[in-house]
């Protein structure tokens, strides 16, 4: 049987059929589907009931469709809150790269799940993109027989997929990590500029239960 801390979820899901997005402002409208994303995609874990180190790669674009909330009176599914955030109301795009630090499917390499405030918006996106460049930009150091050593910066796929979102050109994508990292060994390889890159595999497994969601 269903508990009633999840039964009262459901009706608040419900609820959503009652809120009117026009009335929202732009920080607002952000805020709101961010939380109602990764809502979704806890509701729909919960209700497939995803094991934990279950690969979800092959279910990705499936979870992102599966079920769907009503708000106002139209339908959102994962993928729909997905596009309507990395875009302006008028359809041109204008993505905030924090914004893919806020989103998650739940495996171990995507973003924590926190709650996005209207008025700590801006702060906490910051802050989301800090927490997962911390834990995923690393440096690699080997060296081949010669005892020649290479440098090799770590990134996430995150910033293969959306290249573009972080700055198309190298520079401008080193320029703006920059921003988000504290180690200092990062930093000094992203301000000179010449190391190479890669992208180590995503890790598709579903979290464990009780472990940052």
């Amino acid at each position: 049987d269903a508990s009633p801390e999840y039964n009262d979820f459901l009706q608040v899901a419900e609820e959503l059929q009652m809120v009117d997005i026009s009335l929202l402002f732009r920080k607002a409208e952000t805020s709101f589907f961010i939380n109602l994303h990764n809502a979704l995609m806890l509701h729909t874990h919960y209700y497939r009931k995803s094991q934990s180190g279950e690969n979800l790669k092959p279910l990705k674009n499936k979870l992102a469709k599966l079920h769907q909330y009503k708000v106002g009176g139209q339908t959102y599914c994962i993928d729909d809150m997905r596009r309507r955030l990395l875009r302006h109301k008028q359809g041109a795009k204008c993505e905030d790269p924090r914004i893919h630090f806020a989103l998650s499917l739940g495996s171990m390499s995507c973003p924590d799940v926190r709650v996005f405030g209207v008025d700590e918006l801006e702060d906490q996106l910051t802050e989301a993109a800090k927490r997962f460049c911390d834990r995923h930009v690393r440096v690699d150091i080997s060296s081949d027989r010669s005892s020649h050593s290479t440098t090799t910066l770590l990134l996430p796929k995150l910033f293969k997929w959306h290249g573009k979102v972080f700055g198309q050109e190298r520079q401008k994508m080193f320029h703006t990590l920059a921003g988000w990292v504290e180690d200092s060994t990062v930093k000094a390889l992203l301000e000179d500029g010449s190391c190479k890159i890669k992208y180590p595999d995503y890790d598709w497994r579903k979290r464990p239960a009780g472990a940052p969601p």
